[in-house]
């Protein structure tokens, strides 16, 4: 795929090269080379235009401004990655490859990712569980071994296989054990099953392991236009003929002229159009305050297409919307031989062009400056409730000599205006988002707007999604790039508006709060968006509205473009890592106990509590069968009552260590129960000695020198033969094997009688060898039963991590969960009374099934203790939303990192110059990390360099650069400059 998509973007340029033209790959383009430009051309480099025949560049893709740009000597720079709209030209090759800016913003998108949040809890759990797993096994062993040579009085090699590997062979059985290889299992399925549900919800998920990070998100930095607000511009305030309006008036009640000024304005000063769907409704195409314009006159009832086609002859030429004039402009022929000019434009900018106005009964007056501040006063007031304003304006000229023609005038004649009309435009916010962030802020996650919209319009909109809160902080874009680092960082934290913004200060707001240890999620929808996305955790980008690198870039795709959908998407990345915990709690309560169990047993015994074929059926319920039940948990809506996991927080919390340690007491007190008690307590679980056994079950045990030994009195020694099994006055025994000279007169080579005697002695010793095993099976069967009947009933336990009491809540939404958990029941059963041989297992009776059972269960109430006794007298405190932010504030410092645990030496190792370090001090840690923040913004100040004064989005009001206390009375309004820079990637310097 990656061939195919690189032959893909290869296409054949026409380049001047030595005074002839010719065709080119865009691979081969050079600094220098002269390209020829038509319409529909793709711009593969960067450059100055030479040659401008009504050229005009579609820029979207980098700058995300809607309307076209007209190039020529007013702005002669173009940029790779546009491409031409309309129009012919030329273009010096100023910068290709790597140093145009198409190749700054995809080197800044194809940076290698890091590992995700709980990839790194991940690695540090599964090492230290490894590293401890390794050494108790290593130690087994070692007493085992130690235990047989000192049994053995040596090293017999004919013994090998049972010992040493028998041992070995036990050792390895408790690493996999220990080990927890279901993990990764647990994790893919998890992420998959999320990622196929979540595309129901509206998320694409391009990045697997997004799914999981999404849930961990502690701040979202979301776009505003169609993200929290619907995209479909609906006019809902004007001033007209005068005065200014409640809602809008008809087209009846406006003077006839005025209202035919302004249809003409809207119809013809515009290149957008409606469609008529399917389902009754009306979709935009083209630019959305245009098309608000339309659904205006389509609510007067009238038909702007006939308008535009009845005009389209006596249209002239089209001044397209720039950001340097904030207006566009049509002019169109009239019947008197003369021209005018239809305007509309940013409602301050075209106000102050006007120096008339339409009145009351559509009769034209001058426009005093009193009336123009008022309706700049106007203008302001309808931007802080969150309206876009635009005004509507027209000016009648004389036809100039050599008749009308689109180069008539060098600039758009767009002064001495005649006002037609004001109008406020609203982008309603959408209906389910106001709900959808409150449940972000009781989930104590931080919604954060960045938008390129004036301060006045952020704020209101803000404020009605409720993300601006009183004691937040609104600011504008260039107010926030030009703040030194340490303000920067300490404003942060109450930093919930970002207005009139750059994809650079995006880029830079992100990777600051990274730095802060937040998990940040970021929305964005334009190319020049992506380094943003990729900075993030999680980037998130628009399905609809966004580009294709922006796509390319992020890591999840909102397919309706809703933030209602990124609220599901934490849902679901929330789930996975509580489901993740769940395992975890199951696993390592099941890992800790036949670890524990088996190490003890092996230690004081010689002996397995659980052989190997039953520890890797308790390796099989605790990997894949609990990683396939677990993985699967639906979500609920609790999830998001808790406070976000994420970057610091501990895989396993501290109510999950609880249970896991009071469940790993019980299940191990009850195992060494049955383990050392039933054989000392009950008859039919003991293991007899060998003396008690040869007493029982042989005639080889007699009093030395007794008549009862001898043939002759029933017994089975002749007279001077030593019995094998010699009794003491005590009761107790001396066994020895037959030897040939006490049986035939001193002869070592044997004789008939010694072997009689050594085949009785070694029938009986056999006898006595399966005697014990068989006891030894039957409580190894009872150990097994039981140890798996708990797990079973822990299975429900572990579904619940916050000591809710109801462990049953949610259990049949799903039921795969309850399938899974009969499963393992059922397999127990056909294993215990089916396989007995392979597992080397005895039949259980009723009552002892029964106690098995009774044990189990046993989990269920004790878990109901522990919960009440933890949640009445011993609470566990999690931290507070302060602590909490304190810890991120520090989260950077590589002490931090790796000393922070006493039990650091399960860790993995820390990097080689932190361990230099240490021999110096940890005095220099704090310089280290000061660094390593330097290099990280590296990225960010590379951004700026190639960025330039970022386009601003069209329509409204207001170009103040403004830090705004939302509540305070101050506002502090230093007017910025507007002016555009030309200078791209560095490329002035070679002009």
């Amino acid at each position: 795929m990656q061939v195919l998509n690189a032959r893909k973007s290869v296409i054949e340029i026409k380049v001047l090269r030595g005074g002839h033209q010719c065709l080119c790959l865009n691979t081969e383009v050079v600094v220098g080379d002269i390209v020829l430009l038509h319409t529909g051309d793709k711009l593969v480099a960067d450059g100055y235009c030479l040659e401008s025949n009504a050229l005009v560049i579609d820029e979207a893709s980098l700058t995300g401004e809607a309307d076209p740009v007209r190039k020529g000597p007013a702005d002669p720079w173009i940029r790779s990655g546009t491409q031409v709209n309309e129009g012919s030209g030329s273009m010096l090759v100023l910068a290709v490859g790597e140093a145009s800016e198409w190749g700054k913003t995809m080197a800044l998108v194809q940076t290698k990712t890091g590992k995700t949040p709980l990839q790194e809890k991940l690695d540090l759990l599964v090492i230290a569980i490894g590293k401890l797993g390794v050494i108790i096994s290593l130690v087994c062993f070692l007493v085992l071994m130690i235990r047989w040579i000192v049994d053995n009085g040596g090293f017999p090699l004919d013994l090998f296989a049972e010992g040493p590997l028998e041992y070995f062979i036990i050792a390895v059985t408790i690493i996999v054990v220990t080990v927890p290889e279901g993990l990764p299992l647990a994790v893919t399925i998890a992420l998959a099953s999320t990622m196929k549900a979540m595309l129901k919800d509206h998320n694409f998920v391009r990045v697997l392991s997004a799914c999981e990070t999404m849930g961990g998100a502690t701040t979202i930095c979301s776009d505003k236009t169609g993200t929290l607000t619907e995209n479909r511009m609906t006019v809902v305030d004007g001033w007209f003929a005068g005065a200014a309006t409640k809602g809008l008036p008809d087209w009846a009640d406006l003077p006839q002229p005025l209202a035919e000024a302004v249809t003409e304005n809207v119809a013809v000063n515009s290149s957008a159009y409606l469609v008529e769907s399917e389902h009754g409704g009306v979709d935009f195409v083209g630019n959305r305050t245009e098309c608000a314009l339309l659904m205006l006159l389509r609510g007067w009832g009238q038909d702007y297409r006939r308008k535009r086609e009845a005009l389209a002859a006596q249209l002239v030429t089209v001044y397209d919307f720039t950001s340097a004039r904030k207006m566009s402009s049509a002019l169109v022929r009239r019947e008197g031989a003369g021209l005018t000019l239809l305007c509309k434009g940013a409602a301050e900018i075209v106000v102050g062009r006007c120096t008339r106005y339409a009145g009351a009964g559509g009769a034209v007056e001058d426009l005093g400056e009193g009336l123009r501040q008022e309706l700049l006063q106007l203008v302001t007031s309808m931007a802080s409730r969150g309206l876009r304003t635009l005004c509507l304006a027209m000016r009648d000229m004389d036809m100039p000599e050599g008749g009308a023609r689109k180069d008539s005038f060098e600039e758009p004649p767009e002064t001495d205006l005649t006002l037609l009309c004001i109008v406020g435009i609203k982008d309603p916010v959408r209906q389910e988002v106001p709900e959808a962030v409150a449940t972000c802020q009781r989930a104590g996650i931080v919604v954060r707007m960045v938008t390129g919209d004036n301060i006045h319009t952020a704020c209101h909109i803000a404020r009605e999604c409720g993300i601006l809160t009183p004691d937040g902080v609104a600011m504008e874009g260039p107010e926030f790039r030009n703040m030194d680092e340490a303000k920067l960082r300490a404003l942060l934290p109450k930093l919930q508006v970002l207005a009139r913004s750059s994809p650079t200060d995006k880029h830079t707001l992100v990777h600051n709060l990274k730095l802060l240890g937040e998990v940040v999620a970021v929305t964005g929808d334009g190319t020049n968006d992506a380094p943003a996305l990729k900075e993030s955790d999680v980037g998130l980008a628009m399905g609809i509205a966004g580009t294709e690198v922006a796509k390319d870039a992020a890591d999840i795709v909102i397919l309706d473009d809703n933030f209602s959908s990124i609220v599901k998407a934490v849902l679901w990345g929330r789930n996975v890592f509580a489901n993740i915990r769940k395992f975890l709690q199951f696993q390592l309560t099941i890992s800790l106990v036949a670890l524990i169990v088996t190490f003890i047993a092996a230690v004081s015994t010689g002996t397995l509590a659980l052989n190997v074929l039953q520890l890797l059926w308790v390796n099989l319920i605790m990997n894949s069968f609990a990683a396939l039940a677990f993985a699967l948990e639906k979500p609920g809506p609790e999830l998001m009552d808790d406070e976000p996991h994420g970057r610091d927080s501990s895989l396993v919390s501290r109510t999950m260590a609880k249970n896991i340690l009071v469940h790993t007491l019980y299940q191990s007190f009850w195992l060494f129960l049955i383990f050392y008690g039933m054989p000392r307590h009950l008859p039919s679980f003991r293991t007899p000695t060998k003396c008690e056994y040869f007493q029982a079950n042989t005639n080889l045990c007699c009093l030395a020198d007794s008549q009862s030994c001898l043939d002759t009195y029933g017994g089975i020694y002749q007279p001077g033969e030593t019995p094998l099994c010699q009794l003491s006055v005590d009761g107790g025994c001396v066994i020895q094997e037959p030897r040939p000279e006490e049986y035939c007169d001193g002869n070592a080579d044997g004789c008939e009688r010694w072997r009689f005697m050594e085949q009785t002695y070694f029938e009986a010793d056999d006898e006595y060898a399966e005697a014990e095993y068989d006891a030894q099976e039957a409580v190894s069967s009872m150990v097994f039963n039981t140890f798996i009947c708990m797990q079973l009933f822990n299975f429900l336990n572990a579904r619940k991590l916050r000591d809710e009491y109801n462990i049953f809540a949610g259990l049949f939404k799903g039921y795969l969960f309850i399938g899974i958990l009969f499963l393992i029941a059922g397999l127990q059963v056909l294993i215990m009374f089916f396989l007995q041989g392979v597992f080397r297992l005895q039949t259980q009776s009723g009552l002892q099934w029964g106690i098995s059972l009774l044990i189990g269960a046993g989990g269920l109430p004790l878990a109901l203790i522990a919960k009440f006794v933890t949640r009445r007298w011993f609470p566990i405190k999690e931290p507070t939303p302060e602590e909490l932010m304190k810890k991120r504030a520090t989260f950077t410092d590589p002490k931090d990192l790796y000393r922070r645990h006493w039990w650091q030496w399960l860790r993995p190792p820390p990097p080689k110059h932190i361990r230099e370090l240490w021999k110096r001090g940890e005095s220099e840690l704090a310089k280290v990390s000061g660094d390593s923040a330097l290099k990280k913004s590296s990225a960010g100040s590379e951004l700026k360099k190639m960025s330039g004064t970022p386009g601003r989005k069209k329509g409204g009001s207001g170009d103040d650069d403004t830090l705004v206390k939302h509540g305070s009375s101050t506002l502090r309004s230093p007017r910025a400059s507007s002016t555009h820079r030309l200078t791209r990637g560095g490329s002035a310097g070679i002009v």
